[in-house]
């Protein structure tokens, strides 16, 4: 299925639990922030997703500043952060950038170059960067 499909399906089937994983992918790469907060909170109520994941996560963004940027690859430590961020409302100033989708999706590229961070501060922030 096309990533606009999936897209498309997330809207009319938001509460498919067994594919929020996929949704939170597509909305990822579309840069549909509104949709990815959403999903991304029903996700975290529904209470489904590894609690360790989501305590690594916590504690992983924690201890970065804000305004930072967060590295991270594979799905697991980027659906959590994420999860965090979006789906209880914490350290939302930290940008989370899926290393897999910069290979993958030029788009991603684009978002992390134009975030407001630089345009507010002038200054590039330190990178975090988590590999498994």
């Amino acid at each position: 299925m096309a990533i606009g499909g999936i897209c498309s399906i997330s809207v009319v089937s938001p509460d498919n639990i067994e594919a929020y994983n996929d949704y939170v992918t597509c909305l990822m790469m579309k840069g549909d922030d509104a949709l990815l907060e959403d999903i991304l909170r029903r996700w975290y109520a529904s209470g489904t997703y590894s609690a360790s994941m989501l305590n690594y996560s916590y504690n992983a963004l924690c201890g970065m500043d804000s305004n930072s940027i967060y590295f991270v690859q594979g799905d697991s430590p980027t659906y959590s952060a994420l999860m965090v961020q979006y789906g209880k409302g914490l350290f939302k100033s930290i940008k989370t950038i899926s290393t897999g989708l910069l290979i993958r999706q030029q788009t991603q590229i684009y978002r992390l170059f134009s975030l407001t961070i630089y345009a507010e501060t002038k200054t590039i922030p330190i990178f975090a960067i988590h590999i498994e």
